[in-house]
């Protein structure tokens, strides 16, 4: 098998589902139900005792989503030192409510996203040329990576490398392969 079949394909929509933890030192533990919210990145900073109202519900599981931005058929992506762009759709911002779900006890998937246009589906993301697909890949790849670091530095149950993402990843199926084999040289948590 490659590298690719390395890549967990957990759907974490947050409602009914079930993930399996498997100890180094134990048998297999009983399957854990996730019961937990999305967030997308707060407009200005948290309160460390966000979660608070989570766990209260016995909520155990977050996803965090912070955002890039592009247009479609643009091979810009805007995602660095932005004045204008929410608090937790950064690094700063994403990392600071990491802290807070971990000092609660809630588990975290990071799943950087993009915003194209004026709300284009990114599943239709294309680029009109070669070498504009050459600087997107690699702005993403900055983008993701970024992120990746922080998961690993923060250590993140689940990083998601992409969302909605269909026709990149068909026309670009290399660029995914790579990216996933360079994410794998320093984070060792569980991709989707």
């Amino acid at each position: 098998m490659t590298k690719i079949s390395s890549i967990l394909f957990l759907s974490i929509i947050m409602t009914s589902c079930f993930y399996t933890t498997v100890p180094d030192t134990e048998a297999v533990s009983p399957m854990e139900k996730i019961r937990g919210v999305s967030l997308e990145g707060s407009s200005k900073p948290l309160e460390a005792n966000f979660f608070d109202e989570i766990v209260d519900i016995n909520g155990n599981w977050v996803s965090l989503m912070p955002y890039a931005y592009g247009k479609n058929d643009d091979p810009e992506l805007i995602y660095k030192n932005l004045k204008w762009q929410w608090w937790g759709e950064g690094k700063l911002g994403s990392s600071k409510t990491i802290e807070y779900a971990q000092s609660k006890g809630v588990k975290t998937m990071l799943k950087p996203h993009l915003w194209l246009g004026h709300g284009d589906f990114t599943g239709e993301l294309t680029m009109d040329s070669e070498k504009d697909w050459r600087i997107w890949e690699e702005q993403y790849r900055q983008y993701v990576l970024g992120f990746a670091h922080l998961a690993d530095s923060l250590n993140v149950e689940i990083f998601c490398i992409g969302t909605e993402l269909e026709s990149f990843t068909q026309e670009r199926p290399e660029f995914w392969r790579n990216l996933i084999s360079e994410i794998r040289t320093f984070y060792d948590g569980k991709l989707t």
